[in-house]
C-alpha cells in the first residue's frame, strides 16, 4: 500500500513540477534523438557507475522521481565528475549540444510519456488510487492523524493528477513512441 501512495505521490509532484514554463513544442524528433541515446548512455554505466546512478534510477522508474526535474536534477550532480564529459560525448552523438539539452528534452519526454500512460488508463489509476484509500482507512496501526494525512495526500495527488499534464503538443510527440519508451525506461542497465 505505502508503495502505491508513494508512487502516486511522486508522479503528481513530478508532473505538477512540469506545468510552468514550457519551451517549444517537443517534437518527434526530439523523442527519437532522446530514445536513440538511451544505449549508448547505458553503455556508460562500466565507466561511471556510481556517479551515473541517479540518472539510471531515473531511467528505470522515471514515474516515480520525486525530483521536480528528474533528468535535469541527476545531471546538475554529476557536473564535478568525469561522468560528465562522458555524458556529454553520448549525448553529443545524439544530437544534443549538452547533458543539460538532453535532460530538458528528457524531462518533458518523461512528463509526456506519465500523462499518456496516466491517460490511457484512467479507471487503473482509478482503482488504484480508490484501493490506496481504502487500505489507508482500514490499516488499525493508523494514528487518526496519520489517517488523515495520508488520505489528505491521495486527494491532492488525484487533484494533482488531472490538473497537471503534459501540454498536447507533447504528448503528441511521444504517443507514437509508447512502447519504445517503455522498453527504454524498463530494460535493465
Amino acid at each position: 500500500m505505502s508503495r502505491t501512495l508513494f508512487s502516486l505521490v511522486a508522479v503528481a509532484l513530478a508532473l505538477a513540477a512540469f506545468a510552468p514554463g514550457v519551451r517549444a513544442d517537443l517534437t518527434p524528433s526530439d523523442v527519437e534523438r532522446f530514445i536513440a541515446t538511451i544505449t549508448p548512455f547505458r553503455s556508460l554505466a562500466s565507466a561511471h557507475p556510481r556517479e551515473l546512478e541517479p540518472v539510471f534510477a531515473v531511467i528505470g522508474r522515471p514515474l516515480q522521481s520525486k525530483s521536480r526535474q528528474p533528468f535535469s536534477a541527476a545531471v546538475d550532480r554529476l557536473r564535478p565528475s568525469p561522468a560528465y564529459d562522458a555524458l556529454s560525448r553520448a549525448v553529443a552523438e545524439g544530437g544534443f549540444s549538452s547533458p543539460e539539452a538532453w535532460a530538458v528534452v528528457a524531462d518533458r519526454v518523461a512528463r509526456a510519456y506519465a500523462t499518456v500512460h496516466f491517460r490511457d488508463q484512467p479507471e487503473a489509476l482509478a482503482r488504484r488510487i480508490e484501493r490506496a484509500r481504502r487500505a489507508v482507512e482500514n490499516n488499525p496501526r493508523l494514528t487518526p492523524e496519520d489517517r488523515e494525512a495520508l488520505l489528505g495526500e491521495l486527494t491532492a495527488s488525484a487533484a494533482v493528477l488531472d490538473r497537471f499534464q503534459a501540454p498536447p503538443s507533447d504528448t503528441d510527440a511521444v504517443r507514437p513512441h509508447m512502447a519504445a519508451l517503455r522498453s527504454a525506461f524498463s530494460e535493465p542497465r
